[in-house]
């Protein structure tokens, strides 16, 4: 909340440390004059609810053929690794397969008889299509994820059998019976991925346009600029951005009523059959154009990473070499122990705290029963730049330097709200029994915890963890604004080097940017499977 209303002071004008005592509404003048704010404004519309209403509808496709309608523990084997791979990493990736130069056009090339790139805009389009994409891709596993952790919350069987008896075909009992549940228990991840796909910087100015930017670009480059006056401007623009995502969440709340409104309606129409439905589950395998992508996502890193030279003509590198691997080192290193220790610190802070929290509420001393959902998501549901600059202006008026310390907090502050969709159903569904036996044998409450509980429930905390530490690994702007610029994590120095040349350099950091929480996520895997 300091760090909004921090946002808000400059937002009217009120900046004391530049000489601005008075409220003026001159900064929201200069936002709505700015030559590229509406050009920035409707690319990012567009983007956010082309990327989030496709990757709901992939996602459902996807539940639905894999789940539902012919149930399979493919998706569980595929969605860690497709997970894993943070979408700055991904954006890099698909620039390297699908830029005029990339690898899927040089095989292209091949048959076509192109002997020079083609002169065709395929990323960073003014249109922002290829950033869209992108989202949708990464994205669209997320929400399956989501959808996942409630099947036990939804009798899925018990629903299939009753409506199937009933004369229903299984697409028709999904549409009418799953949907509606559906959409209401993912709102929030919903909301979040709506948040994030209308805000978000980092692959937006990799992958995405660049004269105009979005507003998300537009509005760091304003609080990066050496003018600080433009601090006021990029300070009004934050708080512009956090009304166009409260508006759209709620235009999506209201899309979302009006669709379960129409399938009750078409439901006591007593359809029990739905056209095209065997076109919906053949859709369901566009999971593999996505496991295809993640596959040469890797491959293309990889490639480039150990390239000498690699012309247009040829499908391979004609040389190869570890030279920029070496040339690299140093910075490497730095960029990934800081993201380690960040990760590492800010996932067991966040463990702690999340652990204690959900048995808190969970436990006899509270009547309630769960934490407010709204308050955990907040994090993800505000745009980074409202609070994140806001909280920065606050530190400085604190004049307070511990960067470390500012880091390792707010990247708690994204990783809990994971730790908390990983946790808060198999705390709710432990079974008491097993504490109250420890009571009756006079173990104490540490001691039923520590001893019991927690080891029983490690698998799914190995999980959590891997989650959290590549939530914090992939964070940009708080890396950037809690430490001024001044630490380095693999994520930062990544992002810095996108707008360069040198994709070798430029791969070589995606890659261990991936790495990094595969590793965590492979390590979890295996303690999970001992668990």
């Amino acid at each position: 909340m300091f760090g909004l209303l921090a946002t808000v002071l400059p937002a009217f004008s009120y900046f004391p440390a530049l000489n601005f005592n008075t409220f003026s509404f001159n900064a929201w003048f200069d936002l709505l004059q700015h030559p590229s704010f509406f050009s920035a404004f409707k690319l990012t519309v567009s983007t956010g609810f082309l990327s989030t209403s496709f990757s709901i509808l992939f996602s459902f496709i996807i539940f639905y053929r894999y789940v539902y309608f012919k149930p399979s523990r493919f998706l569980n084997k595929i969605l860690t690794p497709m997970l894993a791979i943070p979408h700055a990493a991904f954006a890099i990736a698909f620039i390297l397969l699908l830029s005029p130069s990339g690898w899927l056009l040089k095989i292209i090339g091949q048959f076509v008889g192109w002997v020079i790139p083609p002169n065709i805009v395929t990323v960073n389009d003014s249109y922002a299509l290829s950033l869209t994409l992108v989202l949708i891709l990464k994205e669209t596993p997320f929400l399956i994820l989501m959808m996942m952790t409630q099947l036990p919350n939804i009798p899925v069987k018990s629903n299939r059998l009753i409506t199937q008896s009933l004369g229903y075909s299984d697409f028709a009992s999904f549409v009418y019976i799953m949907l509606p549940q559906l959409l209401k228990n993912i709102r929030l991840p919903i909301y979040a991925v709506l948040a994030f796909s209308l805000t978000v910087v980092d692959v937006a100015q990799i992958i995405g346009p660049n004269a105009p930017p979005t507003l998300g670009v537009l509005i760091h480059q304003w609080i990066s600029n050496s003018d600080f006056t433009l601090r006021l401007q990029a300070a009004s623009g934050a708080i512009f951005l956090l009304l166009l995502v409260v508006s759209f969440i709620v235009l999506f709340y209201v899309l979302e009523q009006c669709c379960i409104k129409l399938i009750l309606l078409k439901s006591s129409a007593s359809k029990r059959s739905i056209m095209f439905e065997s076109v919906f589950a053949q859709l369901g395998k566009i999971i593999y154009f996505i496991l295809l992508l993640s596959i040469l996502v890797i491959v293309v890193l990889i490639l480039w990473s150990v390239t000498f030279r690699w012309g247009f003509t040829d499908i391979l590198p004609n040389s190869f070499s570890l030279k920029f691997w070496q040339k690299s080192q140093e910075a490497l290193l730095l960029g990934l122990k800081n993201a380690f220790i960040f990760a590492m610190i800010s996932t067991v802070l966040g463990l702690v705290l999340m652990v204690g929290a959900l048995e808190f509420v969970n436990s006899k001393k509270t009547n309630r029963k769960y934490l407010p959902k709204t308050l955990m998501y907040l994090p993800l549901l505000l745009p980074q730049v409202s609070f994140l600059f806001g909280f920065n202006v606050f530190l400085l008026w604190f004049d307070f330097h511990y960067d470390w310390v500012a880091i390792i907090w707010a990247h708690s502050l994204f990783v809990m709200p994971y730790l908390y969709i990983s946790l808060k159903s198999v705390f709710e569904k432990f079974d008491k029994r097993y504490t109250l036996q420890s009571y009756a044998l006079n173990r104490g409450y540490f001691k039923t915890l520590f001893f019991i509980k927690l080891p029983m429930l490690k698998g799914s905390i190995y999980t959590a963890f891997a989650l959290g530490f590549s939530v914090s690994v992939v964070q940009y702007l708080p890396t950037l604004y809690m430490g001024e610029g001044r630490i380095e994590t693999i994520t930062t120095q990544m992002v810095n080097m996108a707008s360069g040349s040198d994709y070798r350099r430029i791969a070589i950091f995606a890659l261990c940017q991936i790495l990094l929480p595969l590793i965590i996520f492979i390590v979890a895997s295996r303690k999970t499977r001992d668990a």
